[in-house]
């Protein structure tokens, strides 16, 4: 393929209706696959049904013909059997919530922030240590992005649903920055070309270096869809609201592509 058209539904939080009406208005035809970028449940116990209710359901016919992919937000980490969610978004890399995938030209790396409390571990009992899984995505993420199915793609984005901001909270218990120090460095040699990412229930739109990241960075906002476009040389991002209203629409040029060493 020379294109790749995806759309995206972010921190849905069970809210139905919102989310049927966004799914109804996409282009199956023009529409490759979708990706679900975090928060879509909001469950205390996280059962398959629940999964498939909130999560599947709403798409309505969508995910007949063409795959749906998921990142995990925050909430989907928390409550009663969480790991129940890997089972209904199974993958068989090191982890289940990250990974990377290739469709066409673009190549995509999915990250997992994990918990955005302050307390993240301490709250888990051990059952969920946030530090060390993070630690190990890093050393993973160093030698995904070496693959050549990864590097040789003519474009390049990462989906998280935490966004790697340069806050100007200092705290190292401040996930944004705590990503954005320790992520964005490896993301920039692997030469990364924009970030999608949600979680603040607010839309920004931030340009190369507005975050000291060398590539803009697309918070997208909670029950709003996301669509992306890309053709050769560039990729055109809009986006909806519940009514079809288009919200933003920006073009992005890709004009440096890093190839594999």
């Amino acid at each position: 393929a020379t294109t790749c058209r995806f759309s995206v539904f972010n921190d849905i939080h069970m809210q139905v209706e919102e989310y049927r009406a966004l799914a109804a208005q996409v282009d199956s035809a023009a529409t490759d696959f979708l990706f679900l970028n975090g928060d879509i449940v909001s469950a205390g116990n996280y059962v398959a049904d629940t999964l498939i209710r909130y999560a599947l359901e709403p798409l309505g016919n969508l995910p007949a013909g063409r795959p749906v992919l998921f990142a995990r937000g925050n909430h989907e980490g928390r409550g009663n059997n969480p790991q129940l969610v890997a089972d209904v978004f199974p993958n068989s890399d090191p982890a289940p919530f990250y990974y990377t995938f290739r469709h066409g030209p673009v190549a995509f790396i999915v990250l997992d922030a994990g918990e955005t409390g302050r307390s993240r571990s301490i709250l888990y009992n051990g059952e969920a240590v946030y530090e060390e899984y993070l630690a190990a995505q890093i050393q993973w993420a160093r030698k995904a992005t070496q693959d050549p199915l990864f590097c040789d793609a003519p474009m390049k984005i990462c989906m998280i649903h935490v966004p790697m901001l340069d806050h100007p909270d200092q705290s190292d218990y401040l996930l944004q920055r705590w990503l954005h120090v320790n992520f964005t460095p490896l993301l920039e040699e692997a030469g990364i070309d924009l970030m999608i990412s949600a979680d603040l229930h607010e839309f920004i739109y931030c340009t190369p270096g507005t975050m000291k990241t060398p590539f803009p960075l697309l918070v997208n906002d909670d029950v709003r869809r996301l669509d992306c476009q890309y053709e050769p040389g560039q990729i055109t991002l809009t986006t909806f609201n519940a009514a079809g209203q288009i919200e933003f629409s920006t073009v992005l040029e890709v004009m440096s592509q890093k190839v594999c060493p």
